[in-house]
This record gives C-alpha cells, structure tokens and sequence, in this order.
C-alpha cells in the first residue's frame, strides 16, 4: 500500500528492551528516510496471572518492552527530531494505565507508567518543540484476550464489550 502510493517502506524487526536494537533500527530509518518527526511507540508485552504465579522474570519482561522499550525509542530519536526543528511523539498507553484487570497486573502497572512517561516527556521536551502524548484504546480483541476472559468464565461477547459486568 506505501508503495503503491508512491512512497517506500522498511522492515526492521526491533527489540525494544535492547537499546543497541533500537539504536540500530532508528539508524536504518534515518539512513532510508532522513529525519525522523513522528514516533508512535506501540510494543507491547503482556502476562497473566496474579501476584503469586507471576516471576520476576515476567515482571522485567513487560516493563522492559512497555516501558524501557519506549523510554530507549525516545531517547534514541529525539536527536533526529530537534535537528528537525522539534517532532511528535505518540505513546500508546491503555485505558488499563486507569483500570485495574483482573490477572493483568504488570500490564496495568507498566501502562500506568507509560502515562506517568508521557507526562514528564511533554515537560521535558516541550522547549525542543517535540509535543509527547499518549492514547489509550480499551481492550482490543484478539485470541490471547478471548483465552483470558475463557480462563475468568466469561463470555467474550457479553464481558468484552457492552457489559453490565466490567473487567475493572
């Protein structure tokens, strides 16, 4: 579709967590590309399971892609944006940084910080002229989300959406 529209487009497969990735990636694309004004940060890694079956090895993981992840895209673009002139950067949060869910709670926890991220980003950034902001969409669902709603003895049609009994 990029391509059909007259523009190009690269893959590069990206481990957030790992800065040197992100350098990388973010390299390849100023070398295609040149500046860089816009980041949507949208990785995202998710657990379930409650306070007790969690390990600290999930706990690392989610943060370590939720909010690491994005914290290592930031750092490794803003560069490129201020010698744009400034930029736009997008977090995708969660309305689960709001909400709690049952069996989620890296997940909440690393969303809730990704919002806390944004915040002091549009402070820290706003005299560079790199405007920070975060969107937070509701559930979305996909296979995982319908085998946890499975796991509570929910119905997916009746708890996912339109619900008299939230997940939160």
């Amino acid at each position: 579709m990029i391509q059909k529209a007259g523009g190009t487009a690269v893959y590069s497969s990206t481990d957030t967590s790992d800065g040197v990735s992100v350098k990388q990636t973010v390299s390849n694309a100023i070398d295609a590309h040149g500046d860089v004004d816009i980041l949507i940060n949208n990785a995202a890694a998710f657990v379930f399971g409650n306070i007790e079956t969690i390990t600290a090895d999930d706990w690392a993981r989610v943060f370590g892609v939720n909010v690491i992840g994005y914290a290592n895209c930031v750092r490794e673009i803003l560069p490129s944006m201020r010698s744009n002139g400034g930029g736009a950067i997008v977090n995708i949060a969660s309305v689960s940084s709001f909400i709690a869910q049952p069996e989620f709670i890296p997940y909440n926890a690393s969303k809730g910080a990704v919002a806390q991220l944004t915040r002091c980003l549009a402070m820290d950034l706003a005299e560079d002229n790199v405007r920070v902001n975060a969107v937070c969409p509701g559930s979305i669902r996909t296979r995982a989300t319908d085998r946890h709603i499975d796991s509570l003895g929910l119905d997916p049609r009746k708890h996912m959406w339109n619900s008299d009994k939230t997940l939160s």
